[in-house]
Formats: C-alpha cells, structure tokens, sequence
C-alpha cells in the first residue's frame, strides 16, 4: 500500500523530492521567508533517509 507508513522506513526519498525541497529552501531563503517548518521536514528526513541527500549541496 502506497500510502502506509512503517517505523523502520519513515521519510522520503528517491531523485526528486529531496533535490526538490532544498531547491525550496533555497526560494524561501533568497526571498526572506520563514523556513522553519520545511528546514526541520528536511533536518529529520535527512535523520531518517540519509542517503537521499548524497551528492546534494546543502542550504
């Protein structure tokens, strides 16, 4: 089932999605918006699925 959750497999990751919102990041950053809510999304993905974020440049 696509849209169940697992306690050992919780985040996302694959090609886009974290490419996608650290690009976000970068958006809301450049145009003094608050991030805090998708900075920490990120900060615990990044905990939960480390290597989506390999070769990515952080914000």
């Amino acid at each position: 089932m696509h849209t169940a959750a697992w306690a050992e497999s919780r985040g996302f990751d694959g090609r886009c999605i974290p490419k996608d919102t650290l690009a976000f990041l970068k958006v809301l950053e450049g145009r003094g918006y608050r991030k805090e809510i998708l900075a920490a999304i990120v900060a615990r993905n990044r905990r939960a699925c480390p290597g989506a974020y390999m070769g990515l440049q952080d914000t």
